[in-house]
């Protein structure tokens, strides 16, 4: 009576498991045009004095000053468009560079850090605040990064 239950026990081992599952699956991926940042006009805060203080510009540009400061130049937000895939969302993030002489410059996305690009583009504004602390005259060039990804 053994012999019927190992044969039964080896034609179980040696047939295919029937208990494995197989599932396919696919990988999604949208192709997107690479984002490109191109400089429309640049951030400009106009004369300012060399006074101990901070300068802000608002919305539109508008100069405020702070701590001492007396800043009453005309003045001229940073302008960039971005360009990409038509309707896609994109977050804009914008970080300082190094002080220049005593000024230190903290920039900022006037507005919301996400757009929807329309027609494939959207412009961002750049504003923010100088803090100056014994700096010397003459022109000076503060350096700031603009970044952008797709959301």
């Amino acid at each position: 009576m053994k012999t019927p239950w190992t044969l039964l026990l080896l034609l179980l081992l040696s047939a295919p498991n029937s208990w494995a599952l197989e599932l396919a699956a696919n990988a999604r991926v949208n192709i997107v045009k690479a984002i490109d940042i191109s400089l429309v006009s640049e951030l400009d805060f106009g004369n300012i004095s060399e006074l101990n203080g901070t300068c802000t510009m608002g919305s539109s540009g508008t100069l405020s000053a702070s701590d001492g400061q007396d800043c009453s130049g005309t003045s001229t937000p940073g302008v960039f468009q971005v360009a990409g895939t038509n309707g896609q969302t994109i977050i804009m993030n914008v970080t300082a560079g190094a002080a220049v002489d005593g000024i230190n410059f903290t920039p900022k996305i006037d507005g919301s850090n996400t757009r929807t690009l329309v027609d494939g583009n959207a412009n961002i504004e750049i504003i923010g605040h100088l803090t100056l602390s014994d700096t010397t005259l003459g022109d000076k060039n503060i350096a700031y990064t603009v970044t952008a990804n797709y959301q």
